[in-house]
């Protein structure tokens, strides 16, 4: 795989949140460049789709102090876009390099309901100085992740080997399928996760994980419920 400047934008945001890999877990787009370098993974004549935003799921008991990572993010060159009402407002954290859309967002699990007893909406959470969104599922894309290698070798510019956990085949196409429903009809239709649930399949079709040794990600998937 050729370094490439995604490659490298990707590998600034894992730089930042080497203190917590062992914690987060990459989720969306970018799961599925990732899954190509596991050892299952079978070679494919295409390119993965491109992504300009990378989105990372933060665990209900996430382990960090203080505001430092968005410490660790600000002195690797990303700066906080926030958007909407909410309290905190959601945000994007872009890198300011001129001519770089990178960007990543941060997500975490919505447990319980989704108002708080004032009525007001848990949309987002301030976590290490930074603003996650609550959504639903999300502790289905953290189950029993899988991991893989970044290096130099592989295309990304870090300086030593970095294990990153990335949200293993069944949870992402359970994920999918379980927020498949509350789409909207035009966003159902959109061919762009139609894609992403083929690469998945493709990439792993010879090792497939059977459903029925994974009863808890099962029942899950099936109910919509935590663990």
């Amino acid at each position: 795989m050729n370094a490439n400047p995604e490659f490298a934008s990707f590998a600034r945001l894992i730089e930042s949140l080497r203190p917590w890999l062992d914690q987060v877990v990459v989720v969306g787009g970018w799961t599925q460049r990732l899954y190509r370098l596991h050892p299952l993974a079978q070679q494919l004549g295409y390119e993965p789709l491109a992504t300009l935003d990378a989105d990372i799921a933060l665990p209900t008991r996430f382990k960090v102090t203080g505001h430092e990572i968005y410490k660790r993010l600000a002195a690797n060159g990303f700066a906080a876009e926030f958007l909407g009402h909410h309290k905190p407002p959601a945000a994007h954290y872009r890198l300011t390099n001129p001519g770089i859309e990178f960007y990543a967002e941060f997500v975490a699990p919505l447990a319980g309901s989704a108002v708080t007893r004032r009525g007001r909406p848990k949309v987002t959470q301030s976590v290490g100085g930074i603003s996650s969104q609550n959504l639903r599922y999300v502790e289905l894309l953290l189950a029993k992740p899988w991991s893989v290698t970044l290096s130099a070798s592989n295309g990304f510019p870090l300086a030593n080997d970095t294990r990153v956990q990335i949200a293993n085949p069944v949870s992402f196409l359970a994920q999918k399928i379980l927020i498949h429903g509350r789409r909207n009809r035009q966003d159902r239709a959109k061919s762009k996760q139609i894609r992403r649930r083929s690469s998945c399949h493709l990439s792993h079709r010879r090792n497939w994980i059977d459903w029925e040794s994974r009863p808890r990600l099962l029942s899950l998937a099936k109910t919509g419920r935590g663990y």
